[in-house]
């Protein structure tokens, strides 16, 4: 859906006239997709900023927690003694 107010691209900066409809995130067509491009790539080879919010709402969905998000004295319990 387009936003009408927006005028330029915040990624590309061009102007809606060259660039299309800008959405209501700020982005012209051909940023969004390269944004969900990079971002699909990113989780799939397991790293970029999306991938630990990611990992996190999945384990949620299923009851989970991550390792990273317990407090230290938790953490401490689970490492293997020798």
């Amino acid at each position: 859906m387009p936003d009408g107010r927006r005028a330029h691209c915040r990624s590309c900066r061009r102007h809606r006239r060259d660039a299309g409809p800008i959405s209501w995130t700020g982005l012209c067509v051909d940023c969004a997709k390269s944004h969900v491009y990079e971002n699909v790539e990113m989780l799939m080879l397991k790293r970029g900023p999306g991938l630990k919010p990611w990992r996190r709402r999945v384990a949620q969905s299923v009851g989970a927690v991550l390792i990273d998000d317990l407090p230290a004295a938790a953490r401490e319990l689970l490492q293997p003694t020798v």
